[in-house]
């Protein structure tokens, strides 16, 4: 299964053009004692898990995003010569 998100981001300066738009992020689905584990090969770390397939893919969008929050706030941090 794939996934789309969009999401863009642009530090100040225009030293930092990070874009992921239209990206599709193959998921893995297992079975687990609690339902279905999900992963995403893709994004080393990233998973989730629900009680239903349904569920479960609602949560790794989640995690997805929430992911992509982290590497753009550490790649904000690396292009501010402030935090060095």
């Amino acid at each position: 299964m794939d996934f789309r998100i969009t999401d863009t981001l642009t530090g100040s300066g225009g030293s930092l053009r990070i874009e992921v738009s239209d990206m599709k992020y193959p998921v893995l689905l297992e079975r687990s004692e609690e339902g279905l584990a999900v992963s995403v090969p893709g994004l080393p770390g990233c998973w989730s898990q629900g009680a239903t397939e349904a569920e479960a893919l609602a949560n790794i969008t989640s995690a997805i995003r929430e992911y992509l929050e982290v590497v753009k706030d550490s790649a904000r941090a690396a292009a501010d010569p402030r935090s060095r």
